[in-house]
């Protein structure tokens, strides 16, 4: 057994889709008629967001997906047996009863190094990667979030190519409706993690096997036989 760091790319980040409160929390999930805003090489990310009300202000319906790219070409030949995905979390602020919880899926995010709007709606997952889905007020601030991958987690690392995540929280994960807000109440749950230009950056702590080469060595994913 051996272990690895793997970093996130550069083209992790998240991407903001919003509406007007006269529209529906579905059509900010799926995207439809919405404004979508991709923010990526930021030190900070948004991990998930809920419905708006200020006071002096028109309600909005917001809802963020983060997405963290991982390479694994260093990892060519290797087989996989455990992980986890570390996410630094900054900050949050939970206000009203939104409720929601951090879901891991797949993404069809289309650059390693870069974010798209596009990428929101893309090949998004609808299985659950982890084996928990922590709530956003129990999370722990200035903190490492780990998450164990799941068999499906595992399943969606390529050794020798890449790994696909995006975060969504449990209100988009499942479609339901959040609870609306109360005029002048805010109804949302934020919260924000350091992406791979900051200090502290996303990661996923790999337990892999190499093959058995000849004489019994194993092979690095370099290629290199070793005893």
């Amino acid at each position: 057994m051996a272990t690895a760091t793997i970093y996130a790319s550069a083209g992790d980040g998240h991407i903001s889709n919003y509406l007007d409160h006269a529209d529906t929390w579905a059509n900010c999930v799926a995207g439809t008629g919405s404004t979508k805003a991709a923010v990526g090489g930021s030190t900070t990310g948004l991990l998930v967001y809920g419905d708006v009300g200020y006071t002096f202000s028109d309600p909005t319906w917001y809802n963020y997906r983060s997405f963290l790219p991982f390479d694994l070409t260093s990892l060519s030949g290797a087989t996989i047996t455990a992980a986890t995905l570390n996410i630094y979390i900054s900050a949050k602020d939970i206000q009203g009863a939104f409720g929601s919880s951090v879901y891991v899926v797949t993404s069809g995010q289309s650059s390693l190094t870069s974010l798209a709007t596009g990428d929101y709606n893309t090949s998004i997952g609808t299985t659950s990667l982890a084996t928990t889905t922590p709530t956003c007020s129990g999370l722990s601030t200035s903190a490492y979030l780990s998450l164990t991958l799941n068999a499906s987690g595992l399943a969606a690392l390529t050794p020798g190519g890449s790994a696909k995540f995006c975060v969504r929280n449990s209100i988009d994960f499942t479609g339901a409706s959040p609870v609306a807000y109360t005029f002048g109440s805010p109804n949302y749950d934020s919260v924000t993690f350091q992406t791979s230009e900051g200090t502290n950056k996303p990661y996923l702590s790999i337990t892999y096997t190499l093959p058995v080469g000849p004489a019994g060595g194993r092979r690095r994913p370099s290629g290199l036989y070793i005893r």
